[in-house]
């Protein structure tokens, strides 16, 4: 019997053989690929393998030529769909071996939803296959952290196994930090700390697919800390509403921390009326990843500090609509 050899690369070390082997074949079926290595048409190193054998670099896997050249029955693998809208421009910001870095714009979704033609987890993807990687059989870069599909600004792509591992510990452990600019009702003062406790739960409603409730709010015993600090940076008028530009510095990251926290605690983000927004605004909500910050030492060869410029609209709306005290226009 023929077999083709693939050969594993850096970014294959210690991955389990059927996580590989996905990659490989059109063939997603956990039981499928078990059958496979149990008739012995995959091989690891050519011998006998399992699909919970560890595969490190340069271990050759061998699998039966007819695998590759036909699909296999009971089977559909399709590859996600990353048709791109000529409308969007991707501005990249940062980009490396490790990771790559960019300013996303506003309504674009992060994965793949049903009828969307372009989500930017599809779009990574083909980048990297037009650069024709080699140092790996199965990896495929994805987003590190979220940005919900109307917030604006900084998103991280893994490059390698290695940034994806670094910048997620980093995240984890509080190496790494991010700044967030953001329009708010209401008129906030000075500067403030929310420690909150966020239940992990969700109920549907009307307006949004869920929200979310604080511990006290809740009887879920899974809450978790979320802890942002809020400094107001400059203060205006829309509508004969009283609107706040502030900056979210976010010492945690929970799912929709900043749209929960500014409601929470009187400043629901402009138009964001699934967080208790009053009415809609001039567009979804304002919020903008607007800095990255990193260890000055890092493994990454990254800078300090990245920051994204805001969109046109943000921008344009700070200008009309927001002053500092002085009266002098914030940008």
């Amino acid at each position: 019997m023929e077999f083709t050899d693939f050969k594993a690369g850096k970014n294959d070390e210690n991955r389990r053989l059927d996580r590989i082997l996905k990659a490989i074949l059109p063939v997603e079926n956990q039981s499928k690929i078990n059958q496979l290595l149990r008739k012995n048409l995959i091989k690891l190193n050519k011998k006998k393998a399992s699909a919970a054998d560890h595969v490190t670099e340069n271990d050759i896997i061998s699998v039966a030529s007819f695998l590759l050249n036909e699909e296999i029955p009971g089977d559909s693998h399709k590859n996600p769909s990353a048709d791109k809208n000529p409308q969007i421009k991707i501005q990249s910001l940062f980009s490396n071996e490790y990771l790559k870095i960019i300013n996303k714009p506003y309504d674009t979704l992060c994965q793949p939803a049903k009828n969307s033609t372009f989500d930017l987890s599809s779009w990574i993807q083909e980048e990297y296959k037009k650069e024709k990687h080699t140092d790996s059989l199965s990896f495929k870069p994805g987003a590190l952290h979220r940005l919900d599909r109307f917030t604006t600004g900084l998103l991280v792509f893994s490059q390698n196994s290695q940034g994806a591992r670094w910048f997620s510990e980093g995240i984890k452990n509080h190496w790494i930090t991010k700044t967030y600019i953001g329009i708010a009702e209401g008129h906030l003062t000075e500067n403030q700390l929310w420690n909150d406790k966020l239940a992990d739960e969700q109920e549907h409603t009307p307006e949004s697919f869920h929200t979310v409730k604080s511990a006290e709010e809740s009887n879920s015993e899974n809450s978790k800390e979320a802890l942002t600090q809020a400094t107001p940076l400059a203060w205006g008028n829309y509508k004969g509403r009283d609107i706040t530009l502030i900056k979210y510095h976010i010492l945690t990251g929970r799912k929709h921390q900043i749209r929960f926290q500014s409601s929470y605690h009187g400043f629901p983000l402009l138009g964001d009326i699934a967080y208790g927004a009053r009415e809609k605004g001039p567009q979804e909500y304002f919020l903008h990843a607007m800095e990255l910050h990193f260890p000055e030492e890092n493994p990454l060869n990254l800078p300090v500090t990245i920051k994204a410029e805001l969109p046109e609209s943000f921008s344009n709306f700070i200008k009309i609509n927001l002053k500092k005290p002085t009266g002098q226009i914030i940008i």
